[in-house]
């Protein structure tokens, strides 16, 4: 009896005719379930059923933020009070004009504490250079700005406007549910 043309490679190269039938019949039986399993799965998946993870899905949107002219030791104790590594600094429209972050507050607590200078206003201590990224922008390239970027956090905007922030704790959760 003359087999498929894949049991009789596998004949012709491992030189045991009987062994080499049974490992061609498992081969083909496990050949077959893949084929039965595949059979049963959606043929394809169109890119309306395919929803990507983006920012918004994973930013916090419940924000504290920060006023440029608010005392800087009052700013620092929110962060400290709030456990967070930095708040958005918005003016008094609402604009994005800055971040406060735990690196910015460290810079404070330095010149307080060892240089005795009074301190002053969040806008003498925030970055005005703030990163963000749009609402709809997606998880992999947020992950993929944290690791060429040195920032924390990230403000998320839709429309020009402040609608959360994002940060490296967020992303790998998000990374961690998509595994």
């Amino acid at each position: 009896m003359e087999g498929t043309p894949f049991e009789e490679a596998v004949e012709v190269w491992a030189g045991d005719s009987a062994r080499a039938r049974k490992v061609a019949r498992k081969k083909t039986s496990l050949r077959r379930d893949f084929d039965i399993c595949e059979a049963q799965m959606p043929k394809s998946i169109t890119e309306k059923d395919y929803k990507p993870v983006t920012a918004k899905d994973y930013m916090s949107a419940n924000l504290v933020t920060l006023d440029p002219d608010m005392d800087i030791l009052k700013a620092v104790g929110v962060l400290v009070d709030k456990r967070i590594m930095g708040a958005p600094v918005v003016d008094k429209q609402g604009n994005l004009v800055g971040i406060l972050s735990e690196k910015d507050c460290l810079q404070v607590a330095l010149q307080a504490s060892y240089h005795e200078e009074s301190a002053t206003q969040v806008a003498d201590y925030m970055n005005p250079a703030v990163k963000t990224v749009d609402v709809n922008t997606s998880i992999p390239e947020i992950a993929d700005l944290f690791l060429k970027l040195d920032y924390r956090l990230f403000a998320v905007m839709k429309d020009n406007r402040l609608v959360g922030q994002i940060c490296r704790r967020d992303v790998l959760k998000a990374l961690g549910e998509l595994w």
